[in-house]
């Protein structure tokens, strides 16, 4: 009978030793943080409009641009309005509506152009040394569409599958957060993802080269979900702006 119940324990040992092996925990976390960044993607994928403030910094050609705050619009299908608040480009305004205007940025405040507004391709070499994303890639549903791809994309081939940790919930100013950090994936070696618990969107999104060098961070604040956003907010010719 002894024999027996040692037999149990030690068979009951066993079991878990095998639940919480480091590729158990692994496949947890992975499993875990692609559910997390499906709600979010899901729930941003929902509005039909937003404003925000990003500030963002970003490496492009090497280079680690200026940190920056913008005021963003969006609204669905796909039209965004941007003004700088801070940095050397303040003030600038650009606007893109997907399939109209030629389907062009317009830009107020251009350098290479006297300062004056124009007209830009969103994949031109001018839109590509300002940012590492073009302006089609903008918005919460396709910034929250690519980190769901980081790990959909190589989900088919276990041996290919980013390095996952679910980091779990704390705060961030006072506000609960959850983030997950990914490493090794094809979209850069190393991004720490932080969502708010509430509503499950972005608080920051940051990417690290393999020296730990910043690739590119983005921090959102003051978002408004819903606002009633019209065609008038991505008209040019409103007084409100100056392009």
């Amino acid at each position: 009978m002894i024999n027996a119940r040692r037999w149990q324990f030690l068979s009951t040992c066993l079991v878990v030793l095998i639940l919480l092996s480091p590729a158990t925990l692994v496949a947890d976390d992975y499993a875990k943080a692609r559910s997390l960044l499906l709600d979010a993607k899901n729930r941003v994928d929902r509005l039909s409009d937003y404003t925000l403030n990003l500030t963002s910094q970003e490496r492009v050609g090497g280079t680690l641009l200026p940190e920056a705050t913008m005021f963003v619009k969006f609204k669905r299908p796909f039209s965004v309005y941007i003004k700088t608040l801070t940095g050397k480009q303040k003030d600038r305004e650009i606007i893109y509506v997907k399939g109209k205007n030629n389907d062009k940025m317009i830009v107020s405040n251009v350098s290479i152009f006297g300062g004056l507004t124009a007209r830009i391709p969103p994949d031109s070499i001018w839109a590509k040394k300002e940012s590492r994303h073009t302006i089609s890639e903008a918005g919460l549903p396709n910034t929250m569409g690519r980190m769901v791809s980081i790990l959909e994309k190589e989900d088919k081939a276990a041996a290919c599958r980013p390095t996952v940790t679910y980091l779990g919930e704390g705060y961030r100013s006072s506000k609960k957060v959850i983030s997950v950090r990914i490493e090794n994936s094809s979209y850069a070696p190393k991004t720490e993802i932080t969502l708010d618990v509430a509503t499950l969107f972005p608080v920051s999104i940051t990417s690290y080269d393999a020296d730990g060098s910043l690739l590119e961070s983005y921090n959102y604040r003051d978002i408004k979900t819903n606002v009633g956003l019209t065609d008038a907010d991505f008209d040019p010719a409103s007084p409100a702006y100056h392009f």
